[in-house]
């Protein structure tokens, strides 16, 4: 395992990243070669470049932003046509960056939304 230092990072958040190399060479030939198909396609991505929104990370944000923070100072949506989630109140903005980019990475990874009437956030293989 690999820690690389990142840049000055504010008050309050990350100051490194954590990468881990699995040992691959025991996974069979095809898994390998599926795997590393999905790592390319996942790289494929342009992180500069914002992600579409979608209703149901919308709702989820507008909804966290609302909430009133517990004592520990967490906020969660655990309501229908929600993301069941809990944050910290001063992360929202950090998961309305993550969560589009979840969506455009599963897009990428030929996943497509599903269910929009009924407002879940679900996913099925094209």
């Amino acid at each position: 395992m690999k820690q690389a230092p990142l840049p000055k990072a504010k008050a309050g958040s990350a100051d490194r990243i954590t990468i881990a190399n699995a040992d691959l060479s025991r996974e069979p030939a095809a898994l390998a070669g599926v795997r590393e198909q999905a790592r390319i396609l996942a790289s494929e991505g342009d992180d500069s470049r914002a992600a579409p929104p979608h209703p149901v990370i919308e709702r989820t944000l507008a909804w966290l932003r609302k909430a009133k923070p517990s004592d520990i100072d967490i906020v969660a949506a655990d309501r229908p046509r929600l993301i069941k989630c809990e944050v910290a109140s001063s992360s929202i903005d950090r998961l309305a960056v993550s969560l589009p980019r979840v969506v455009r990475a599963a897009s990428l990874q030929g996943f497509e939304r599903s269910c929009e009437a009924c407002g879940l956030l679900s996913w099925k293989c094209r």
